[in-house]
């Protein structure tokens, strides 16, 4: 058996840090890279969808295409 103090509920095995993601590694397949997840995410705001790394990738995109460098 895992300690208590690494065991996290699944609603906080993701969070964010600044503009970062921070994943906990669950040791388990789960559906994150799916269609449906993908789709779920784009063109999205942080605050519209729970942590995920397509947030992140999808924001520093849309930062990409609307910033004047």
């Amino acid at each position: 058996d895992s300690p208590a103090c690494c065991w996290r509920p699944p609603c906080l095995q993701k969070t964010y840090s600044g503009l970062f993601c921070v994943s906990i590694n669950p040791y388990k397949w789960l559906p994150v890279y799916q269609k449906e997840v993908v789709a779920a995410y784009k063109e999205k705001r942080r605050s519209e969808a729970p942590p995920h790394i397509f947030a992140v990738a999808d924001n520093a995109f849309q930062d990409m295409l609307h910033s004047k460098w």
